[in-house]
């Protein structure tokens, strides 16, 4: 085996694992949509969008949480429910 051929075969056997496991806690952290809107927040604080752009992306963002929140209660796999925190009385 060449140095050359050993190098891919590391740089094979690197992404079958590293990238998986960079998705998967990237995944639990946070969505795309949340990391979209956080970008986009950060855009308008450093003058790179307006605020017409940034009212357009939070409310894409927001459609799209409601979306999976309304599909979550539909399949059963979310259940509706006061806010976290809340006391029921």
């Amino acid at each position: 085996m060449t140095k050359h051929e050993a190098i891919k075969q590391i740089d094979r056997a690197h992404r079958k694992v590293f990238v998986p496991l960079g998705d998967l806690l990237l995944g639990k952290l946070m969505s795309k949509k949340l990391t979209v809107f956080i970008m986009a927040t950060i855009f308008i604080l450093r003058g790179l969008l307006d605020g017409d752009q940034w009212v357009t992306v939070a409310q894409w963002y927001i459609a799209g949480q409601t979306f999976v929140d309304v599909t979550g209660v539909i399949k059963g796999t979310k259940k509706i429910g006061p806010p976290a925190g809340s006391e029921d009385d």
